[in-house]
């Protein structure tokens, strides 16, 4: 049996539906047809995309020879009828760009109506034509649709996978592509086994990438993010340091990295602003905690809560590090760079976690305590049992929490913050009261000397 349908005016649309109450299936038994596919929409000599519509209609068993997407859009209304009694199952996708047409092939899934839904997966491999191809594949269900084939790229193929904004979609097999274009919507890599291999992934307009395990991101080269999007690790298994470089595709960037592992994560990786400006990168975790081995080369670090450790060999460079209810970390100047600048809010905590004493805190680096005396436990800077002298300029409205079983040395006689000081825990030695801020008020809390 050989369906083939071919459209050859402008923005000409076929539709192929079902009203039955579980939609109806196409079963092609595995047939061989005399063409090279057996199911091929094709849109010869169309000047923009035609459209085929799959409204209630599954396929099935098409297996000696592919599903064919030649250019144009093939636009499906669930991927099974009524109760699931029908539903895509055991095809074979095949996807080229159009020859005649430059038309690049789409898959689209749209609100399920007649009947159908997307309460089963579409199965079945996509195997990309050897020239460039560029494939498109769009949810705007506003539902969760799942693909478990693996998709089969070359060294230039690439995937745009969009949506809108309240549409999930997860990618359990393996891609293996040039170019992952992921663009509004959440999408999610988790493939069953196997590893990932793309070279570039490009993270942009609202897009929220999902991740639950080192195979989904194993073989990925480069994350370039642009606009103000999100990377999230969930639960699942991880085995090691994520490798993978990060680096900003634009100016004013935003990417957030949420860590929903209830563990840690930790990327080894350089995180480069790519030479754009107005880069941030934030930290948001759901449950777990960041450790960012690579160098990091940002404008802003923004941590909003969880533990964040900075622990490159290297030396990192960003000028403005932002702390809500979160606590940072760091074992040395290079964390930072030169001329940092360390917002301290609510009751972010900043851990100085090595000795301090050699390389006191460097005097190119600002602490502004931002939250008012009045916040309880606000403004802290801990030692974790080391001794450290800190030669930053602190200031602020706030008062200086001392934490940490170590011993605190300020240094800088210019600290003007207005908050006094709190001795939570430890030893604090100065040279100087001047170090010790305008507010001339000190407070001694349990085990403090």
């Amino acid at each position: 049996y050989t369906s083939s349908v071919s459209l050859a005016e402008e923005f000409a649309q076929a539709f192929i539906q079902s009203s039955a109450t579980n939609g109806t299936a196409i079963n092609f038994n595995g047939l061989s047809s005399s063409g090279s596919s057996i199911f091929a929409p094709t849109f010869s000599g169309v000047a923009d995309s035609g459209k085929i519509f799959l409204n209630n209609i599954v396929l099935q068993n098409a297996t000696a020879q592919p599903i064919s997407i030649n250019g144009g859009q093939l636009i499906i209304y669930g991927t099974s009828g009524g109760n699931g009694t029908h539903s895509f199952s055991n095809n074979s996708w095949f996807v080229s760009g159009n020859t005649n047409t430059s038309i690049n092939p789409y898959l689209g899934f749209a609100s399920a109506s007649l009947g159908g839904s997307y309460s089963l997966p579409l199965t079945g491999d996509f195997n990309f034509d050897t020239s460039p191809t560029t494939f498109v594949i769009e949810n705007n269900t506003n539902q969760t649709i799942t693909l478990t084939g693996n998709i089969n790229g070359f060294s230039n193929s690439t995937l745009f996978v969009q949506a809108a904004s309240a549409s999930t979609s997860y990618f359990t097999g393996i891609m293996t592509l040039e170019n992952l274009y992921v663009s509004n919507g959440n999408f999610y890599l988790e493939p069953a086994s196997g590893t990932n291999t793309i070279n570039n992934i490009f993270l942009e307009n609202s897009g929220t990438l999902h991740v639950n395990s080192n195979n989904a991101l194993g073989s990925v080269n480069t994350i370039l993010p642009s606009g103000e999007v999100s990377l999230v690790f969930e639960e699942g298994s991880y085995t090691g340091a994520f490798s993978n470089n990060i680096s900003f595709a634009a100016d004013s960037t935003v990417l957030t990295l949420d860590i929903a592992t209830g563990g840690t994560v930790e990327l080894s990786g350089a995180i480069s602003d790519g030479g754009f400006s107005n880069s941030e990168l934030s930290f948001f975790p759901t449950s777990g905690s960041l450790r960012l081995a690579g160098t990091v080369d940002v404008d802003t670090l923004s941590q909003l809560n969880g533990t964040l450790f900075l622990t490159s060999s290297g030396t990192n460079s960003i000028s403005s590090v932002i702390l809500q209810t979160a606590n940072l970390r760091i074992s040395s100047n290079e964390s930072f760079g030169t001329g940092t600048t360390i917002e301290l809010n609510n009751s972010g905590e900043f851990t100085l976690q090595n000795n301090f004493t050699t390389s006191p805190l460097s005097s190119s680096f600002t602490i502004n305590l931002n939250s008012p005396p009045t916040t309880s436990g606000a403004n802290q800077i801990d030692d974790a049992g080391y001794i450290v002298q800190i030669d930053s300029l602190i200031t602020g409205i706030g008062t200086y929490y001392k934490q940490g079983y170590g011993v605190q040395y300020p240094t800088n006689t210019s600290n003007d913050f207005a908050g006094g000081v709190v001795f939570g825990l430890g030893t604090m030695g100065v040279s100087d009261i001047a170090a010790l801020g305008t507010g001339n008020t000190y407070t001694f809390r349990n085990s403090a000397g």
